[in-house]
C-alpha cells in the first residue's frame, strides 16, 4: 500500500443522489460540494483506471488511504448489492457493462421468495458459522433428516428456535431426535451454505458428501439463484456471475437444491440417494449426474433398465461425474 506514515484505512460512499439516474457516476477522491452527476440520458464516461478521479456508479464503496501529502489512495472498489470488491476501476466497469449490478439485484430478490430454498433460509445466512445439514436416518436409512450445524463447536439442532435460543442464551434442548444419529461424518448427504464468500446473496455452496471404502469425498455445487445453473468450483461461479459468460461445465440439473432440500423436519429417502447408504430391499438406480433424477422420470428409467444392463467387459459400472447429484 504507502508509506508507514500513511493515513488508516478510509471507506468512501459515492452519492446515491435520489434525482441521479439509476448509475449515476460520481467523482471519486474530491470534496462533496464539487460533485457532479451526468444528465439523464447523457452517455456515462468512464476515466483512465489508474486515476483517482475517476467516475465510479451511486453506491460504491472506496477503500483506500490518505498519502502524507493529504492525496487519497484507492485500494478497492465495493459493489453494494454484491458485496464484491475490485481492485482497479476497468474491473468496476466491466462488471456494469455485463449488468453485473443487475443479477446481483434479481439473485438477492429470491431471498424474499419462500418458495426457494435459499428463500427459505434467508434467517440462516445472517448466523455466522451456521449450515443446513441434511442426513440419512430413520430405519435402515429410509428418511433424510434435517439439522443446523454450527460446524465449530459441532451443535446440531433441529429448529429455528433452538438455533435462536442457544445463540441468545448458550441454552441447548434436551433432547435430541434419536431417529438420526450425529455421531459421525458416516450419515451426512450435504451441507448447505446461503453466505458465501464471493458471490453475492442469494447464490447456495452445496457440500454432498460421499462415502467410498477409502474414506468419505467431498464435493462442493454452487447454484446460480437465477439461472439454476450449477458450478463445480467457486472461481467459475465467480467468473459467470461477474462477466455473465457461462463457464464450460456448468449445467442444469433435473433437482435443483430447492427442489432436493425443501422439506421442513424429515422426508423420505429419494431412491437415488438411497445407493449412498446401500439400503436394503431398494433397488440401486443409476441416475443422471450420479445420484439426480426427476419424479416424473422414474418410470422411464426403470423400463430403460433391461437395455443398459449389457456393456464393454470391465467398464465401470459407476463412473464419476463432474455434475451435482
Amino acid at each position: 500500500m504507502g508509506s508507514s506514515a500513511a493515513s488508516p484505512l478510509i471507506i468512501l460512499t459515492s452519492s446515491d443522489d435520489e434525482k441521479a439516474p439509476p448509475v449515476a457516476a460520481v467523482p471519486v477522491g474530491r470534496e462533496e460540494d464539487e460533485q457532479e452527476h451526468p444528465e439523464a440520458g447523457e452517455e456515462y464516461e468512464w476515466s483512465d483506471p489508474d486515476d483517482d478521479d475517476g467516475w465510479l456508479p451511486d453506491g460504491f464503496e472506496v477503500e483506500g488511504y490518505r498519502e502524507r501529502d493529504g492525496s487519497f489512495k484507492a485500494t478497492g472498489y465495493i459493489c453494494p448489492v454484491s458485496g464484491l470488491k475490485f481492485k482497479l476501476m476497468s474491473q468496476v466497469l466491466d462488471y456494469c457493462v455485463s449488468d453485473g449490478m443487475e443479477r446481483a439485484i434479481k439473485g438477492k430478490e429470491t431471498l424474499q421468495d419462500k418458495t426457494t430454498l435459499q428463500g427459505k433460509y434467508a434467517w440462516l445466512r445472517e448466523k455466522n458459522g451456521w449450515v443446513l445439514e441434511i442426513r440419512a436416518g430413520g430405519d435402515n436409512y429410509s428418511k433424510m433428516f434435517k439439522f443446523y450445524a454450527h460446524l465449530s463447536t459441532g451443535v446440531r439442532l433441529t429448529s429455528k428456535n433452538e438455533v435462536l435460543r442457544y445463540i441468545d442464551e448458550a441454552e441447548l434442548p434436551e433432547c435430541v431426535d434419536g431417529h438420526c444419529d450425529i455421531s459421525s461424518e458416516d450419515n451426512i448427504i450435504a451441507q448447505l451454505e446461503f453466505n458465501i464468500n464471493c458471490l453475492p446473496p442469494g447464490w447456495v455452496k452445496e457440500t454432498v458428501f460421499r462415502k467410498y471404502s477409502d474414506g468419505i469425498r467431498k464435493d462442493t455445487y454452487f447454484t446460480d439463484p437465477i439461472t439454476k445453473k450449477v458450478f463445480r468450483s467457486l472461481k467459475s461461479a465467480e467468473q459467470y456471475f461477474i462477466s455473465g459468460g457461462e463457464p464450460v461445465g456448468a449445467h442444469v440439473p433435473i433437482m435443483s437444491v430447492t427442489d432436493m432440500y425443501s422439506f421442513d423436519r424429515c422426508t423420505d429417502m429419494p431412491p437415488c440417494l438411497a445407493r449412498r447408504f446401500k439400503m436394503e430391499g431398494t433397488e440401486d438406480q443409476q441416475c443422471e449426474g450420479e445420484g439426480q433424477t426427476s419424479h416424473r422420470k422414474k418410470a422411464k428409467a426403470g423400463k430403460a433398465k433391461d437395455k443398459v444392463t449389457t456393456g464393454t467387459p470391465g467398464a465401470s459400472k459407476t463412473p464419476k461425474s463432474s455434475r451435482r447429484p
